[in-house]
């Protein structure tokens, strides 16, 4: 038996990127917005000095240089200095955004900092005394590669072995490796390949930064006990939590129905962030009269003035993004048959979809000097964005075609 000790686990900072997903920024919360990713790291180094962690391991993507201001890069350094007086080593592993070779000479980082090599794997020992505890191999991405898992060979077995690693990999990958945990980096959600031995774990973005990057977000904290049993706990760092919440109508739904639904939501969601902001971006699943009032007339835009006024001022705020209407996601199979103008556009629709054709929406508009902003909105990213677009067409042009709401 060995003598226990514990580690906390942190990646993807990315101090660099500010919040994202927002049209708006509300006066009141900008400061609170743009201190949120700081914040959240903040807390993570907090973490490590509350809990007495014996190291940390940072799985890449912690500030691109090349992005990033001299704020994040001195609010870095300064937080591994917290660690340094501490006498807690850092083992840390480059990512996409921070291989080794990008970090400018003249931020010398502390001597508690170890930065593993790219294109190969680096073996370092953590010991207590005269014993070894735990055996610790890194390797930094580089611009065309991450690390594979075959490559980190575990010799005989006398310590906790781990692995710091930053790249996208599939839980099959660690099922004939010995190592004890595989310190991952590289997704921005928690995500456990493996959560027994041995433990495979991306332990997601401190902060999340758009509606996509919905939910909970921290980093891991590990207990290993004196027979060399890992056992984690994520440790929620957030001051800004997202929500994306879709909510479904009865067909005859009301707007009252609607207010009220999403008031009680909005408060749960509230209760359920534990002091912290919250900001909601909602999907509606609607369809009738109230769904074509949401999306043609001011209906939306005032039941968000409304959520906003009521729960957007509140200390810590529940902020509504935005109220997106999603209409039927079919509709009848006889109205494609219809001899009629409806029958004729829907079977149009139904072909362009079946052949894959490209949708080039801005070769119907005239002029060629449209404003940028303009440009991009009738520009279709994906086929994604592609198939979403058609299919809103086809409801709008049905509605319009047949005179009733869907």
């Amino acid at each position: 038996s060995g003598e226990p000790f514990r580690f906390l686990h942190a990646a993807d900072f990315h101090l660099e990127r500010p919040m994202e997903g927002l049209t708006e920024v509300p006066e009141h919360l900008r400061d609170v917005l743009v201190d949120a990713p700081f914040q959240a790291v903040d807390q993570v180094f907090d973490t490590a000095l509350v809990e007495e962690v014996d190291f940390v391991l940072l799985s890449g993507d912690i500030l691109d240089c090349r992005a990033a201001g001299p704020r994040a890069m001195a609010f870095l350094v300064t937080q591994l200095n917290r660690l340094a007086e501490r006498k807690i080593p850092v083992y840390w592993a480059g990512g996409e955004v921070d291989p080794p070779d990008r970090w400018p000479a003249a931020a010398r980082l502390p001597t508690n900092v170890k930065v593993f090599p790219p294109r190969k794997i680096e073996e370092v020992h953590f010991t207590r005394g005269e014993t070894t505890l735990a055996v610790i191999r890194g390797a930094s991405c580089d611009e065309r590669h991450s690390p594979a898992p075959a490559d980190f060979r575990v010799g005989n077995k006398e310590a906790f072995s781990l692995a710091v690693a930053h790249g996208q990999y599939e839980a099959s990958s660690f099922t004939k490796q010995k190592m004890d945990y595989w310190a991952l980096g590289g997704q921005h959600e928690h995500k456990a390949l493996s959560a027994s031995a041995p433990a495979a774990i991306y332990p997601g973005t401190p902060q999340g930064r758009s509606p996509e990057e919905d939910g909970a977000h921290g980093c891991v904290l590990v207990h290993v006990d004196e027979r060399g049993q890992a056992r984690t706990k994520s440790v929620p760092t957030d001051v800004v939590r997202w929500r994306r919440e879709r909510v479904t109508l009865r067909e005859n739904a009301r707007r009252d129905d609607l207010e009220k639904l999403l008031r009680e939501r909005i408060q749960s969601f509230a209760n359920e962030a534990a002091g912290r902001h919250v900001l909601v971006a909602w999907e509606v699943a609607a369809s009738g009269r109230l769904a074509s009032e949401l999306r043609r007339g001011d209906t939306a835009k005032e039941i968000v003035a409304m959520l906003r006024a009521d729960f957007g001022h509140r200390s810590p705020a529940a902020w509504t993004v935005s109220l997106e209407v999603k209409s039927p996601t079919t509709l009848p199979d006889d109205w494609f048959e219809e001899d009629t103008i409806l029958g004729d556009f829907l079977r149009e629709v139904r072909k362009v979809e079946r052949e894959g054709r490209r949708l080039e929406i801005e070769s119907h508009v005239q002029g060629d000097n449209l404003p940028d902003v303009l440009t991009g909105l009738l520009t279709l990213p994906d086929a994604a964005t592609a198939k979403e677009t058609l299919r809103e067409a086809a409801l709008l042009g049905a509605e319009l075609l047949r005179g009733e709401e869907l």
